[in-house]
């Protein structure tokens, strides 16, 4: 079964304060693997009976189509599984915001996933039954911890005029921020800086906010 390890997380306390979140769908639906073989499902391949019951388990998503990808496995004695819509993960002991992943990695059938809660880093472990499992699915989290974020802006803010000045000017700061995050990414995949040295970059520049 999953488990969690220092874990045991619900969605933070920045999701009910923050004006926005990142949605990560259309990332996802490029970058999750489907195999049916191995228990994941991505859209537009998402089996209805299979997602319908899976979902009587989440009453925190509200509807089946918010659900973009699914990781389910199945044993002689347990099923389990890993769901994400645009904006979060959901396993059955654990929710959390997709954007507060930090790191991925794979221990043989375990995947471990760093998560900021509240300023802390926060170890998550989740059982996937399988190795090679446990890797395709760190490989994909990894992968979604360095995408650029001012693709995956929240497609229902269209005009940042409905805001008050002070929560308008936090707005457009933050595109900034995140457009300076995604020229160091460049950087970093032309191999002008180091990982380091765009992790150090990127916390200072997100400490602003």
């Amino acid at each position: 079964m999953f488990h969690g390890t220092g874990c045991g997380l619900a969605c933070s306390s920045k999701e009910a304060n923050s004006i926005i979140m990142f949605n990560f769908a259309e990332t996802i639906k490029k970058k999750f693997p489907y195999n049916e073989k191995l228990g994941f499902y991505v859209k537009p391949h998402l089996p209805a009976k299979l997602l319908g019951k899976v979902l009587n388990n989440y009453t925190k998503i509200s509807s089946p189509a918010d659900v973009v990808a699914l990781y389910y496995y199945t044993t002689v004695f347990s099923s389990n599984n890993i769901v994400l819509t645009g904006t979060h993960l959901f396993a059955p002991k654990n929710s959390f915001l997709l954007e507060d992943i930090r790191s991925a990695r794979a221990n043989k059938n375990t995947l471990e996933l760093m998560i900021n809660q509240s300023g802390n880093t926060v170890s998550c472990q989740l059982s996937t039954q399988n190795e090679d499992a446990a890797q395709i699915l760190a490989k994909f989290f990894e992968d979604l911890v360095y995408t650029p974020r001012t693709e995956s802006l929240l497609a229902t803010v269209n005009s940042y005029e409905q805001y008050p000045e002070a929560e308008r000017n936090w707005l457009l700061l933050r595109d900034e921020i995140m457009k300076t995050i995604d020229m160091l990414y460049e950087k970093f995949n032309e191999g002008k800086i180091t990982l380091l040295e765009f992790e150090e970059k990127k916390q200072e520049l997100l400490s602003r906010l």
